[in-house]
């Protein structure tokens, strides 16, 4: 199945328009409707492709082979602990509500480590 192909299958599975999902992925209906008719100049910037990732049921894993990447023979260039893999493991049963608090609560200690607010 081609990556437009994917993308419009489980849109439509969702029930939603083209322009429900360019506005929740943040990227214009035009952009959407090129990647559903296949008309890619280059692969999807990795924050589009995460952001259409929570809002579809779709993985990354699906639209990088769809796009033609051989991800079977891909190795990380450094081993999960056991303890990551359950944390990934159980984000992927989350719901997409709660995922989407956790990321922004995980975002939120990135850009904030020392949980200091900017400018106090």
């Amino acid at each position: 199945m081609t990556f437009g192909h994917l993308i419009t299958q489980a849109r439509k599975a969702a029930g939603f328009t083209q322009g429900q999902v360019a506005q929740a992925i943040r990227v214009k209906r035009e952009t959407l409707s090129r990647w559903e008719r296949d008309m890619l100049t280059i692969t999807p910037p990795a924050d589009e492709m995460t952001r259409l990732c929570s809002v579809l049921p779709l993985t990354h894993y699906g639209l990088l082979t769809a796009l033609g990447y051989n991800l079977a023979s891909a190795q990380l260039q450094f081993p999960l602990t056991r303890q990551e893999q359950l944390l990934l493991s159980a984000n992927r049963r989350l719901d997409p509500n709660t995922r989407d608090m956790l990321l922004r609560i995980a975002k939120a200690m990135y850009d904030d480590p020392a949980g200091q607010e900017q400018g106090a």
